[in-house]
């Protein structure tokens, strides 16, 4: 069995390997490889099974958008806006 650990600096979000007949592609790959709880570490492991020709991994750089922060945040504004313009 072949081990080997790769750290990213971004989360992995999709995750590509082929072989002699077999392509897959997801967020993770089940026998073959394990992502950290953090996403930003890949375990590869294979046997002597399997022949892999290509491994991708797909990362992003950028970071979750606060929405819910974001939308209370702008209903806030323009209720203070509503407000002043009221009050003239």
């Amino acid at each position: 069995m072949r081990e080997g650990t790769f750290v990213f600096d971004q989360r992995i979000v999709w995750l590509v390997i082929s072989g002699e007949s077999e392509i897959y592609g997801g967020p993770e790959s089940g026998d073959w490889s394990t992502l950290s709880a953090d996403r930003k570490s890949l375990l590869l492991h294979f046997s002597a099974g399997p022949h892999v020709d290509q491994i991708m991994v797909i990362t992003t750089n950028a970071d979750p958008i606060p929405e819910p922060a974001t939308a209370l945040l702008a209903g806030v504004a323009l209720l203070i806006l509503a407000a002043v313009k009221r009050r003239r």
